[in-house]
């Protein structure tokens, strides 16, 4: 299965049995379709990935106990100071957006009062002309009064 060059030994399995030659190496197609890698290994590349397997989770327990290490020496509770730090800083923000919200509003609120020398005439306006119309109507209704009484006595 595998082809011999000087101490390497190189072999490619794709699901079986190999049944086509390529340069150097074995080239193996299973006939059911897949490529699963087949079970054939050779002893020398097993021990090659176990020793790397075995490296690799050597190098990871060791960089756990480091982590682990670091993380014991961090101290679990703040100190009063660092307590205190944080409750002073909650309460300046805190003041902070309460004078924001003070301040949009306090601008709204003069928006308001500025523009309120412009409704007062508009309302002035509107009262002068609702004094009109009244004299009006009230014209009106005389004038239909005394139709109305002219009719009746026909």
């Amino acid at each position: 299965m595998a082809e011999t060059h000087g101490q390497n030994t190189f072999a490619v399995i794709d699901g079986g049995l190999p049944d086509e030659k390529a340069g150097n190496f074995h080239v193996g197609k299973n006939k059911f379709g897949g490529g699963g890698g087949g079970n054939e290994v050779d002893a020398e590349t097993k021990h090659y990935v176990d020793a790397n397997v075995r490296a690799a989770k050597a190098e990871n327990s060791a960089s756990f106990a480091r982590l682990e290490t670091k993380i014991d020496g961090i101290s679990p509770g703040a100190s009063w100071q660092q307590m205190a730090g944080v409750v002073i800083s909650g309460v300046v923000v805190g003041l902070s957006l309460v004078f924001a919200v003070l301040a949009y509003a306090s601008d709204r609120f003069d928006s308001g009062v500025a523009s309120m020398g412009a409704i007062e005439e508009l309302l002035d306006t509107q009262r002068e002309q609702n004094v009109e119309q009244n004299e009006r109507i009230d014209r009106i209704l005389v004038a239909i009064e005394k139709l109305s009484a002219a009719t009746d006595q026909k």
